[in-house]
């Protein structure tokens, strides 16, 4: 279904409304102009994210216990 949606939206519009998007990040990630910083700079926030919810879930069953 989102294939189909997508195939009439680029056979109504073509490309262009891509470029028109609205995206939150713009006004806050618009410093970020090299591929590899934005890539690494995902990697980082997503460990840490990832480290941060696995030492709640630890700190939470220590407290059980």
């Amino acid at each position: 279904m989102i294939r189909l949606n997508r195939i009439l939206l680029q056979h109504q519009y073509g490309e262009e409304w891509l470029d028109n998007l609205a995206s939150p990040w713009i006004p806050f990630l618009n410093w970020i102009s090299n591929d590899y910083v934005a890539g690494f700079i995902g990697i980082i926030l997503t460990l840490g994210i990832i480290m941060s919810v696995f030492y709640f879930l630890r700190l939470v069953r220590k407290k059980k216990t």
